[in-house]
């Protein structure tokens, strides 16, 4: 083979390494994610009641969070490497986060409980990772694994309601 074709053979290699890592790597921008699974040191860590964790990192760099059902979290997020920084800090984007302040089911205090350790860990810069339709957040020994919301909760098709 020449040494043209094999520079064409290697360009060819290059890219679809290049498009492989991106597809592996891709941001998480304009995807909602769904829990299916938390571990902490390897062991399943149980959600409240019959929760998910719910992430929505919105194409304007806002991250919406719902932990427990109860309240949610929105504010300006950005990825420094592939650690997440939330809220994030810039020239153009407060660095507030909002909430709404419903108290959880007063009955049931691991709700609650469950929101402020999901928040607590997402402002403690965790890792990201996206595998193809999947996300994970590693901080230290505790890992959120996500699938995006398109397939972890996909459309359903619409009933006919009109009478026969």
């Amino acid at each position: 083979m020449s040494r043209h074709r094999w520079g064409l053979v290697g360009i060819g290699c290059l890219l679809a390494t290049a498009s492989f890592i991106v597809y592996w790597n891709r941001p998480p921008w304009g995807h909602s994610y769904l829990s299916t699974q938390v571990l902490e040191a390897g062991r399943p860590r149980p959600l409240a009641g019959d929760t998910r964790i719910s992430l929505e990192f919105r194409a304007s760099h806002q991250l919406r969070v719902d932990a427990a059902r109860c309240n949610d979290m929105e504010g300006p997020a950005g990825l420094t490497g592939s650690q997440l920084v939330w809220p994030a800090h810039s020239l153009f984007a407060r660095s507030n986060i909002l909430s709404t302040v419903m108290l959880c089911n007063p009955d049931k205090p691991e709700y609650m409980a469950q929101e402020h350790w999901v928040y607590d860990l997402l402002r403690a810069h965790p890792t990201i990772e996206v595998r193809g339709d999947e996300l994970v957040i590693t901080k230290g020994t505790t890992e959120i694994h996500l699938l995006d919301s398109k397939i972890a909760n996909p459309d359903r098709p619409l009933v006919d309601l009109r009478a026969p």
